[in-house]
């Protein structure tokens, strides 16, 4: 039976970040940005967005990977909504490696997503929310005629279905009564056996 401080233990081991932080404890400090990145990356991926920015405070230390770095901290700030904060990173981004079209893009894209006020993307998005949910039910409700027409003209049938199941159960009892009189039968009423070859 394991100790509850075991089981405890087996918790911290499952979580990939703790993991990792100690795995890069155990690194030298040259490595240590190149082993936090791709974790990085991963944990914003799944939105631990708290998680990926803990991390990525120890990899902004390097020069090399401070653009990329920048680059995944404005998509974690933009994913939270935090535009000022993450058009902040890709100009810093741009700045470093000038004429770089990805951070441009990136830029582009959050300017035009600001263009409007904040009041007029709400109230746009409520309107196509609005007008989907209008068109589901016309959907449903032309689907429920169609259907309903369909079980109209079944319903108008079942006259005629029950009368040809009625003439077909008579004809089955009539063969059945038919056999029932060609089977032999002893005195007492029961079918008589008959002699196979061979006895």
């Amino acid at each position: 039976m394991k100790r509850p401080a075991d089981v405890v233990d087996s918790l911290r081991d499952a979580d990939p970040l703790n993991r990792a932080l100690r795995r890069g404890a155990q690194v030298g400090a040259t490595d240590i940005p190149q082993f936090y990145f791709p974790l990085a990356v991963d944990l914003a991926r799944a939105g631990r967005y708290a998680d990926a920015e803990r991390l990525l405070l120890e990899v902004d230390r390097d020069e090399r990977l401070r653009p990329a770095v920048l680059d995944l901290r404005g998509k974690i700030y933009a994913q939270q909504g935090r535009c000022t904060e993450a058009e902040a990173c890709w100009l810093e981004a741009l700045s470093l490696t000038p004429g770089n079209e990805h951070y441009r893009k990136a830029l582009d894209a959050l300017a035009g997503g600001r263009r409007y006020p904040a009041w007029l993307r709400m109230a746009a998005s409520a309107i196509a929310a609005a007008i989907s949910a209008a068109g589901l039910i016309l959907v449903l409700m032309l689907g429920f005629r169609v259907a309903e027409g369909r079980y109209d003209r079944l319903a108008a049938r079942i006259p005629e279905m029950e009368g040809r199941l009625s003439r077909r159960l008579d004809d089955l009892d009539r063969k059945v009564e038919s056999l029932k009189q060609s089977i032999p039968r002893e005195a007492s009423g029961r079918p008589a056996e008959r002699e196979t070859p061979g006895q």
